[in-house]
């Protein structure tokens, strides 16, 4: 049986190597990838309205959790560009599944359904016998893959996500195989017993913060300074959160040549174009 360890430059030498595609790795793949493009566009998506606490939520911040499970925002259609990062992410997903078989790797249980105190999840697999989440990812999360995570830095819950799994796997370890989707390269990022969370535990802190439907925690983040202009922005782990208005009324968006920038409080006014937020 081959070793994790070895996946990345085991896919390199299987696409420098000519080789017949074994039939089963690619009648899966396809058939994956066919169930997928069904998904995205035969069946209804979730686009907004309650949502059920779920395995992958539970790394995220308390104040995001509540506002999803208890001031759910209102159906709203997803942008064009934001749907299309959505799907061609999942379909390098399967690929990259695709390549990990191709390279002689063991790849089982995938989207396997697990459960810890009632919250449901579904593994994406296990390489080798190790439980993996597989990832597509910015330049700016893949950083994150490559280095690891901190408690500062995990803006998106993925230790809390890894923790679940790996715990309702009864394993001490889980691991992320992440590809740039800018760049091409691959990083494994093991998540080991040092790093991870008490799944269960942290389940129960949710459910009791949950009860208390008036009152919301703590906000996430607080902003930062923009520079020298006096003006607060807010921290990256908020930008992508679409409670981000709620916790600051007065936020204001501005388009600059590198992105948006969203103002929690301006003492300086931009000399840029203002946005909708």
């Amino acid at each position: 049986m081959k070793n994790i360890n070895d996946v990345i430059p085991d896919i390199h030498k299987r696409m420098t190597t000519p080789a017949v595609i074994k039939q089963d790795n690619l009648d899966t793949f396809v058939v994956n990838t066919v169930d997928l493009l069904k998904r995205y566009l035969e069946q209804e998506r979730n686009q907004g309205g309650r949502t059920n606490l779920r395995m992958s939520l539970i790394g995220r911040a308390d104040r995001r959790i509540w506002m999803d499970i208890n001031r759910p925002k209102k159906e709203n259609v997803l942008s064009l560009s934001m749907l299309m990062r959505f799907l061609y992410g999942s379909i390098v997903e399967e690929l990259l599944l695709f390549l990990v078989k191709e390279a002689g790797h063991s790849v089982t249980d995938e989207q396997k359904k697990v459960n810890i105190s009632g919250v449901d999840g579904h593994i994406d697999c296990k390489i080798d016998g190790e439980v993996v989440d597989v990832k597509s990812s910015s330049d700016y999360s893949f950083r994150k893959f490559q280095k690891g995570f901190d408690e500062d830095n995990d803006d998106f819950g993925y230790i809390g996500q890894i923790s679940g799994y790996a715990e309702a796997e009864g394993m001490d370890r889980g691991y992320f195989l992440a590809l740039n989707k800018s760049s091409g390269d691959l990083a494994l990022l093991e998540v080991s017993d040092i790093d991870l969370i008490n799944a269960a535990g942290r389940i129960k802190h949710i459910r009791s913060f949950l009860k208390d439907t008036d009152n919301r925690p703590v906000a996430c983040k607080e902003p930062i300074p923009d520079g020298m202009s006096g003006n607060m922005q807010l921290a990256r782990a908020c930008v992508f959160c679409e409670h981000k208005s709620d916790c600051w009324p007065t936020l204001r968006a501005f388009k600059y040549s590198n992105g948006i920038k969203y103002l929690t409080k301006i003492g300086k006014e931009p000399r840029v174009d203002e946005i909708n937020v």
